[in-house]
């Protein structure tokens, strides 16, 4: 009881501001955690200095010097923006998105660097290639077989020439897992036999995270508060017949919300989080915001 009313208050008179920071640690270690202190009191926020937006979330590093990610508008329309994060600086905004975009889900294949972003609320899934050399997008591409589907968070990964596509939709609490032999465009089809735990964390939180011969699935994890932590899932089996996962631990900060969304390069982590900060009209733009998460 206590803890809704906190919650209610919160929904009524809070808001969130997204941060993104970064920080130095080993995938070995970082899998190794059994909380957060260690990142929570040492990490780097990427402070970037813009009036023309509210907050950025969702970090997808795609080289030692840029990521992507969302950036919350003054109108709450997310917007794609480029991050040089070594200089704190906002490099670019991509306008050819006029509406909602978010989750800018990377993945990399020999030289080429695909995006995979969410843009559920107005367009089916598609997919455009990135070009790295002028940071410009050059190609997009529809997702066969995933028409009648609005993806939320999408994840695309690669196992022995299948392409995995790890999702949820907004009209279900359980995490959908299509994949696509040989072909990155399609079609793609469903694993049948997902044994993911469905109701616990269905969401997506970051790319899979490869360590030795082992992979984890990142995801979000399902709580009153949204973007409140992480859960890490040990991939068990992965073919296009069955998923199995099983949970090793749920991580969340203690002075600070989050993380909601983790990334690595090389031994660098990316993440982002927030904090609440009163607003006495928080409920009339959460009511705004409402629609896009």
């Amino acid at each position: 009881m206590i803890s809704r009313i906190k919650n209610l208050i919160s929904d009524l008179f809070f808001v969130k501001k997204w941060n993104i920071a970064t920080i130095e640690i080993s995938k070995k270690k970082f899998l190794s955690l059994k909380n957060l202190d260690e990142i929570e009191n040492k990490y780097r926020k990427i402070d970037i200095k813009n009036n023309r937006f509210e907050f950025f979330a969702d970090p997808f590093v795609i080289s030692s010097k840029y990521l992507l990610a969302e950036g919350m508008n003054k109108k709450l329309i997310g917007k794609l923006v480029l991050i040089d994060f070594k200089k704190n600086k906002l490099v670019k905004i991509f306008n050819q998105f006029k509406k909602h975009i978010s989750f800018p889900s990377i993945y990399f294949e020999k030289k080429n660097i695909f995006m995979i972003p969410e843009i559920s609320h107005w367009s089916s899934q598609k997919i455009f290639i990135y070009n790295l050399k002028n940071n410009t997008i050059t190609k997009k591409h529809n997702l066969s077989g995933l028409n009648n589907f609005k993806l939320k968070d999408p994840i695309l990964f690669k196992k022995k020439n299948v392409y995995y596509l790890f999702f949820k939709t907004a009209n279900s609490n359980k995490l959908n897992l299509y994949c696509s032999r040989k072909n990155i465009l399609g079609p793609y089809k469903k694993v049948k036999n997902n044994f993911s735990r469905n109701n616990l964390a269905p969401r997506m939180g970051g790319r899979i995270l490869e360590f030795g011969n082992n992979c984890y699935r990142i995801a979000q994890t399902s709580s009153d508060l949204y973007g409140d932590g992480i859960s890490i899932f040990k991939i068990q089996k992965l073919t296009p017949y069955i998923y199995k996962e099983k949970l090793i631990r749920a991580l969340k900060f203690k002075k600070l919300y989050g993380p909601h969304t983790i990334n690595y390069l090389n031994n660098q982590l990316f993440f982002d989080y927030y904090y609440l900060k009163f607003d006495l009209f928080a409920i009339f733009q959460k009511t705004k915001t409402k629609y896009f998460m």
